[in-house]
């Protein structure tokens, strides 16, 4: 098994984007393999409330589907929190990211590969228009593994 990584680190980032109720997704930092997502990490500035994390891949430039959703609920603010035992499936290129019914993730607004936001909860959804926010990311950041591949045993006779 392979470690997978998606999103950026989640750190105090020096700004913020509200989630109430708001959808965000990086684009930056994609997933590295295709596998499980069983852990992640964010930082929120404002406390959460009905937090949800999923993986998105782009059906067009800026339309988003949604791969696969775990619910988190609440989370404090101030520092960076960790989320394990999560079960979401990803593919290699997928971006990931975060939808609450109150709180405030942590932002960069330049130096990145971009994000995508949309007002509302689209934790699910399909070929969903979102808004794209040139140099940003969220402080939301996953790691996985790829699954196991099955091994080979050569066997030689000699007669």
């Amino acid at each position: 098994m392979a470690l997978i990584t998606i999103g950026e680190t989640a750190e105090d980032r020096g700004s913020l984007l509200n989630l109430a109720p708001r959808t965000a997704v990086n684009k930056g930092s994609p997933a590295s393999g295709t596998g499980t997502i069983t852990s992640v990490e964010m930082w929120l500035n404002l406390a959460g409330e009905d937090i949800e994390v999923a993986t998105f891949y782009t059906t067009d430039t800026d339309d988003l589907t949604t791969r696969d959703s775990e619910a988190i609920g609440s989370v404090a603010s101030g520092s960076k929190q960790t989320f394990s035992g999560l079960d979401m499936d990803v593919v290699t290129g997928d971006g990931l990211g975060i939808a609450g019914s109150a709180g405030a993730i942590e932002r960069a607004t330049f130096g990145y590969d971009g994000a995508w936001w949309i007002d509302g909860d689209y934790i699910p959804c399909t070929s969903q228009a979102f808004n794209w926010l040139s140099g940003d990311c969220y402080s939301l950041y996953g790691t996985g593994e790829t699954p196991p591949t099955a091994g080979r045993s050569w066997g030689v006779i000699i007669g």
